[in-house]
């Protein structure tokens, strides 16, 4: 499975203090495509990898590929 390295800003929201925090950083991550890339990072960012939800205030800048998929 390819890698990507995605470059990302969003806002962390803590409900227990009412505090929110702007995040922008870079992860790299396995997927299937860039949209998936951008999507993994996000669900990992805001503390739910098991699952693939959307995060409406999370922005992928930029995701690109950084290596190819070994083929069989």
């Amino acid at each position: 499975m390819p890698r990507y390295k995605v470059t990302f800003v969003t806002t962390l929201v803590d409900e227990k203090t009412a505090t929110s925090e702007n995040l922008r950083d870079t992860m790299e991550t396995e997927a299937i495509g860039e949209r998936v890339a951008a999507l993994k990072v996000a669900n990992q960012v805001h503390g739910t990898p098991e699952k693939l939800q959307f995060y409406p205030q999370f922005r992928a800048l930029s995701v690109e590929q950084i290596d190819e998929p070994e083929t069989a």
